[in-house]
């Protein structure tokens, strides 16, 4: 199965992996009831981040407004980006919402031109001022500014007319333009126009800045025009850093622009994805939850964003229909999204290296190099004068270890030393050798050390893997915390146990067909 990355064009409780349904539905309600909310605000905005969902919520809300009530307008940016002044594209594409009629023609020629005039020095000249916080306090005053807008316009006009003339014409203009819009629909007394904006995300930051402040500035001079906005939080904080550097805060920012914000939904049910990609899969008759095991995946590692996980699922489509072409017994057995055979280790630790390869090449490189890390180890604890002998020793150990198990110890055998050395003995009375067999797995998977106290041999096993956390690598520890919890259970899953393959071959299988 294949996912589509495109928006969903016909949003539904069924086909809704990510939430959106039920949000836009709540948000229909306010618009379609034209609550106070509506009748008094002008600016809305959903904030999300990229790839959650925003133009399948924004245009599921266009698709199902009131037609009576509303036309809608969809406005992406991106599309219009090379025009270079996006206030500008907005312009020319309210006036194409006309009738032919001359007469509505003639209006629309008008409004554009007097538009063109007002805005075309108005993205050099959008300024945003700022007062110094209160001693004590943390937020800062932000208020905008037209003083620049009124230089630059000065500068670029060609007309003798000034600024605040130029503004009264462009309000009588809008105004009229939103008449003529309405009427040409044929909304009832108190219709409204919504113009639905997305993909700022997408956008070069002064050009999301710039159309902000424009909608806010200018265009919410209109009378009977709605604006809804799909917000990357990152994205806004990004153009404010590049343009104000850390002065202004983009939740500040946004504050002062938006009247009515809402939010997509913080939690997304990886399991329903999963299922729906493995819905044609014969339930186990050891009754394993597929969708269950990879949202538990997901989780421990962090990653959540819905884009990303649909492109790594494709990708996982294509390696699983490749793989069938390869005759190797070395290759991992992958899960088929029809056949429903395969090892549920093998594909983990096959979507966490896809992962790695497509979001986190740093860390997909650091476990490939494993003599890089090996010497990194050794490096440490050289400098070390303090080190134990048994220290020492246990790296000349390591080293031998950690080469064998990387290329010519299968995962399957690697997991059951493991297992089989722990239930042996308890891990504080471990012999050296054994706890350092019991650290083999965790070591091909952590990130190098930078810890000249760091211990080999594993006494706590959280506390082990801990020593290598840091913001950098995170993601590399909290999958082995995920192996930590979870992969004895797997493992005694005789259907679904790891293939006979070694770490250097799943580099190299990957290496191969991606």
């Amino acid at each position: 199965m294949i996912f589509n990355n495109r928006p969903l064009t016909h949003l539904n409780e069924e086909n809704d992996l990510f939430g959106l349904y039920e949000k836009a539905e709540l948000i229909l309600k306010v618009f379609n009831k034209q609550s106070d909310l509506v009748k008094q605000n002008k600016m809305f905005a959903i904030y999300g981040e990229w790839g959650t969902g925003k133009t399948t919520l924004l245009r599921y809300l266009q698709t199902n407004v009131r037609p009576k009530k509303y036309t809608t307008i969809f406005f992406e940016a991106w599309e219009n980006e090379k025009d270079d002044n996006l206030a500008l594209s907005l312009s020319d594409l309210l006036r194409m919402q006309l009738n032919e009629d001359a007469e509505s023609q003639k209006l629309g020629k008008k409004f554009y031109k007097i538009s063109s005039q007002f805005l075309k020095g108005f993205a050099k000249g959008i300024s945003v001022k700022f007062t110094p916080p209160v001693p004590g306090l943390s937020n800062t005053s932000i208020h905008f500014s037209p003083e620049k807008i009124v230089d630059e316009f000065n500068n670029e006009k060609s007309a003798s007319d000034s600024f605040s003339k130029s503004l009264s014409n462009f309000k009588l203009a809008y105004r009229a333009l939103e008449d003529e819009i309405i009427k040409h629909n044929k909304l009832d007394e108190d219709g409204k126009i919504i113009v639905f904006v997305d993909d700022l995300d997408r956008c070069e930051p002064d050009n999301v800045l710039n159309l902000i402040s424009a909608l806010k500035l200018f265009f919410t001079y209109g009378e009977k025009t709605l604006f809804f906005c799909g917000i990357d939080k990152d994205a806004v904080r990004k153009a404010i850093q590049s343009k104000y550097l850390d002065v202004i805060k983009a939740d500040e920012y946004l504050e002062k622009v938006f009247d009515v914000t809402f939010n997509l939904p913080s939690y997304i049910s990886v399991k329903k994805i999963f299922d729906k990609y493995f819905q044609s899969i014969t339930p186990s008759e050891q009754d394993i939850d597929l969708g269950q095991e990879f949202e538990t995946f997901l989780s421990y590692i962090d990653f959540n964003t819905p884009r990303h996980i649909k492109k790594v699922l494709n990708k996982y489509s294509i390696i699983n229909y490749l793989s069938e072409e390869i005759e190797d017994h070395t290759k991992p057995q992958l899960i088929g999204a029809s056949s429903g055979k395969g090892n549920v280790v093998d594909t983990i630790l096959t979507m966490f290296l896809l992962i790695l390869k497509e979001y986190y090449q740093n860390e997909y490189y650091m476990i490939y190099d494993i003599n890089k890390k090996i010497a990194n180890y050794a490096e440490i604890y050289s400098s070390n004068k303090n080190a134990a002998a048994a220290q020492h020793h246990n790296i000349s150990m390591m080293r031998t270890l950690l080469s064998g198990v990387y290329y010519n110890t299968s995962i399957k055998d690697i997991i059951q030393f493991k297992y089989q050395s722990i239930k042996s003995a308890s891990i504080e009375k471990a012999d050296p050798k054994n706890s350092l067999i019991d650290a083999a797995l965790y070591f091909l998977f952590l990130p190098l050390g930078n810890n000249s106290h760091m211990i080999l041999e594993i006494k706590n096993e959280n506390a082990f893997i801990d020593q290598f956390n840091d913001s950098e690598h995170s993601i590399l520890v909290r999958f082995c915390h995920y192996l930590k919890d979870n992969l004895d259970r797997l493992s005694n899953y005789d259907e679904y146990q790891s293939g006979d393959f070694t770490l250097i071959n799943l580099f190299t299988f990957l290496d191969k067909i991606t």
